[in-house]
């Protein structure tokens, strides 16, 4: 404690000359920096000395009154200073005196809220509300006051939603210390539509609702939410809403009438990719083609094409078709260590084309280091023919493995990695699964061999069992009858016949015979030598 105050001496020996000398000082010119001096000196210039003079003299009051009262940690912060000034624009608004407060918290955010209450808080108001001091809305603060004095929700000034009775209470429960008064008000008209309390959270913390500036179509986004999205999760949120407010601010007509959030979340998603590829073809480039020649076969109504892709938005193309990350490879190919072909397959009276193959060349190598199929599985026999066709013709190597015959069907790998993706439609970009389909199917075997030797095991599981309730047996049966000295017992049969029986109940039958024989023995033996049992 010696220290502490050591350390306090200085602040608290200038703290009350410094506030005197900047209060009765005329406004002057501000001070650079973030001191608590620059802070103070800052706040009163900012404060006339001839128009509205309470908010000089209630920050005066409200400097001196934390001091007295020891709330150094307050003193020492210029950004609590920053909500003590914002406090004394309400100097006149005030329901009780500054100097009757009584501290009753240790630390300086619970001084601060503890402050606030006593001020303005004539009435309960939400406590998460306290924190529009440490902000710069007046228009927050003046709520707060309102609501102190007694107001009702529904009757805030210039309040930007349209409340129902419904929606003013679920406002004033909002859960104290991590909303902003944004976030309240839409938590507050989601219950009010109906929405469930999770729903709410997610509408109320969903980044993209601010981009909804008009106030009625935001308060109708949300009232379609609460009535269509009751499952939904929150990546789903978050992609309408920000779809829909690039839509509005487009249109500036966007309707939410006969639509279903089934249909605005595949229309986010498909919004989300043509973004992404406009980001990247900003960001992006494109790089000069690497001296090999292009391949196309014609083979009855098909056609293939191997073509080197060239640009950022090609390569982030391919990734989405394919569903893996050749977009991540625009840096190799920029600085000519890579190139990357697609090989492609045209089918006359088709539309378009499949792509079978991404082939990734090194340069310094001069070879095919990977080519793989849509998911990163092996490629198909047809696109193995292909690859090798070209590479011949090119002097190319190929270093990696193309086809890779296995029993498995492709599709039910394709399907399992479309359900880890997250059961998105074919198209969209995912992060790589790197799942091998040939793996999974010597995985798979190795699972049935498993499964063959568990079933084996079973049945010597079974005889070790036995063979130790027969064990168990004997020493009950020793332990029963061995303080006898003079009983002879029959000898068991040895364990050595039992080892190579296959049966268990042989054991099992061979055992029970044996121990009834000895037990009739003994029974004999106590009748002749009564005295040897201690009777």
């Amino acid at each position: 404690m010696e220290t502490l105050n050591t350390q306090l001496t200085p602040f608290v020996i200038r703290f009350p000359a410094l506030v005197e000398q900047r209060y009765h000082n005329p406004p002057g010119a501000t001070m650079a920096g973030q001191s608590i001096e620059a802070t103070i000196h800052n706040h009163f210039t900012a404060m006339s000395a001839t128009h509205h003079t309470w908010k000089r003299e209630a920050f005066y009051r409200l400097l001196m009154v934390m001091y007295h009262k020891k709330c150094y940690g307050v003193l020492r912060n210029p950004a609590y200073i920053d909500v003590l000034a914002n406090i004394s624009r309400f100097g006149n608004k005030t329901v009780q005196p500054i100097e009757d407060w009584t501290k009753d918290s240790l630390t300086a955010d619970g001084q601060l809220a503890s402050l606030i209450r006593h001020l303005f808080a004539r009435y309960e108001v939400p406590k998460f509300m306290e924190y529009v001091f440490a902000e710069n809305n007046l228009v927050h603060m003046l709520w707060y006051i309102q609501l102190g004095r007694g107001d009702s929700v529904l009757s805030l000034c210039a309040f930007p939603a349209k409340f129902t009775h419904k929606m003013a209470h679920e406002f004033r429960l909002t859960p104290g210390g991590a909303y902003s008064i944004e976030q309240a008000i839409r938590r507050a008209q989601a219950l009010g539509y109906g929405a469930t309390q999770n729903l709410a959270e997610m509408i109320a913390w969903s980044a993209n609702m601010a981009d909804v500036k008009d106030n009625t179509f935001r308060a109708q986004l949300i009232q379609f939410m609460a009535k269509q999205a009751r499952d939904a999760q929150f990546a789903e949120i978050e992609s309408v809403t920000g779809y829909v407010a690039d839509k509005y601010a487009e249109t500036n007509g966007f309707k939410l009438k006969g639509r279903s959030w089934a249909a605005l979340v595949k229309a986010a998603r498909e919004h989300e990719i043509e973004k992404a590829k406009r980001l990247a073809a900003e960001m992006g480039g494109d790089w000069a083609a690497l001296p090999i020649p292009d391949y196309e076969v014609v083979s009855d109504k098909d056609t293939f094409r191997i073509v080197q892709l060239l640009t950022s938005e090609e390569l982030y193309n391919e990734g989405v078709e394919m569903s893996h990350c050749v977009a991540d490879y625009d840096g190799d190919c920029a600085a000519g260590d890579t190139a990357i072909f697609s090989l492609r397959k045209f089918t006359e009276g088709t539309e378009g084309y499949e792509t079978l193959a991404t082939l990734e060349y090194r340069t310094e190598e001069h070879s095919i280091v990977q080519a793989k199929a849509r998911f990163n599985e092996y490629v198909s026999l047809e696109a193995e023919h292909h690859i090798e066709k070209w590479d011949k013709l090119n002097g190319i190597a190929i270093d990696c493995e193309l086809y890779m015959p296995y029993d498995a069907p492709q599709a039910p790998v394709a399907a399992a990695v479309a359900a880890v993706a997250g059961g998105q439609a074919a198209g969209m970009p995912r992060i790589e699964p790197r799942i091998d389909a040939l793996m999974a199917h010597r995985r798979l075997a190795q699972q049935q061999a498993q499964n063959a030797r568990n079933t084996d095991n079973g049945g010597e599981i079974a005889t070790i069992v036995k063979l130790i309730l027969f064990a168990l047996k004997i020493v009950f049966v020793i332990s029963r009858f061995g303080g006898s000295s003079t009983t002879e017992y029959k000898t068991l049969p040895a364990m050595s016949q039992y080892e190579n029986a296959v049966p268990a109940t042989q054991v099992t039958d061979d055992f029970n015979r044996s121990l009834d024989s000895i037990l009739k023995e003994q029974n004999t033996l106590r009748k002749v030598t009564p005295a040897a049992t201690g009777r």
